[in-house]
């Protein structure tokens, strides 16, 4: 279902060490069989859900599978069943460094990163914030998402970019998830733009300073 209008009450735009895991199977890591039941996949220091096939029509259009970094990732279950049923395959960690390891060894082999913002201390600017940030900052074209209780609305503008494209209040509607991710890959644009512009801004000052 397309959703053209922003949802009520909402901002619009304005351990051990892991194996490495991708869409592509990267050698040594055993292959990722069809699992189409309930019983998730360990592999790696994931838990690998299978997609479904598609069981509607979305406006969400990328097939690379989801990854989610969520310390607990049972109240998420909801959600995760409906990327299944997107037909994405979905990726979970309970360690937001492994996540960020993995996406800087395989960039494009992901099409959304979503965060639990609560379970990392995110939502109120914890210290494993900057480890987000820093993902933002060399990694722009990575789309990501926050998903946080404690937030007032779900928040689709642009105003948190630093650390991620959009905000969704939890627990998240199938209608908030379709939409959050069709406008955070909008917003990820947007994201791209800054920070090519910053880096240029830079390069002109480090140019001038030695001129």
């Amino acid at each position: 279902m397309l959703l053209t209008r922003p949802l009520p009450g909402t901002a619009t735009a304005g351990g051990t060490p892991n194996a490495p895991l991708s869409a592509e199977r990267p050698a040594g890591l055993p292959q990722v069989k069809r699992n189409l039941g309930r019983k998730p996949e360990q592999i790696g220091g994931w838990t690998v859900y299978d997609s479904y096939p598609r069981m509607f029509a979305s406006a969400f259009t990328d097939t690379r599978p989801v990854m989610i970094a969520a310390m607990d990732a049972d109240p998420l279950m909801a959600q995760i069943g409906w990327l299944r049923a997107m037909g994405l395959q979905v990726f979970t960690s309970g360690r937001l460094e492994h996540a960020t390891r993995e996406l800087a060894r395989n960039r494009t082999k992901w099409s959304v990163l979503i965060v639990d913002l609560d379970g990392f201390g995110l939502a109120e600017g914890g210290s494993t914030a900057d480890s987000l940030r820093d993902l933002r900052a060399r990694m722009p074209e990575i789309v990501v998402i926050g998903v946080s209780t404690t937030v007032a609305n779900n928040d689709f503008s642009t105003d948190r970019l630093a650390l991620c494209d959009v905000t969704l209040r939890g627990p998240v509607s199938l209608a908030a998830l379709e939409l959050g991710m069709n406008e955070a890959a909008m917003n990820n644009l947007v994201w791209q733009s800054r920070r090519a512009a910053d880096k240029l801004s830079t390069m002109t000052e480090v140019e001038a300073a030695h001129g």
